[in-house]
Formats: C-alpha cells, structure tokens, sequence
C-alpha cells in the first residue's frame, strides 16, 4: 500500500462532487480516513453512504 491517504481523500471529496450517489467513492474515502487515524470521520462518511443507500448492507456506526 502506498499510503497517499490525504491524497485518495482529497480526490474522494472531488469524485463526491461529480458523482454524489457513487457508494464507492464513500467507502473508499472512509477507508483512508480510517487509515489515516481519523475514525470519526471514516464513520461520518459510512453514515454519509447510508444515508445515500437506505437499503445498504453497510454497517450503522457503534452508539457512544
């Protein structure tokens, strides 16, 4: 892995812009945040693509 993870999230943010219903684009920007150290931001995106896809199999954020 190359570990660009600020890289891949700021081309997320602008993939987001072009393709806003795109699941893909969300899971793949959590999953950099999350490698990145930022976990309330990877979860922030899921419940982002939750929202977008009701019906997804993805996974709700753990209640505090």
């Amino acid at each position: 892995m190359i570990k660009m993870h600020s890289e891949c999230i700021a081309d997320c943010d602008a993939a987001r812009i072009l393709f806003p219903s795109n699941l893909n684009i969300y899971i793949v920007s959590a999953g950099a945040m999350y490698e990145s150290g930022a976990l309330q931001d990877a979860l922030s995106m899921i419940e982002l693509a939750r929202k977008i896809d009701s019906k997804s199999t993805l996974p709700a954020a753990i209640e505090k």
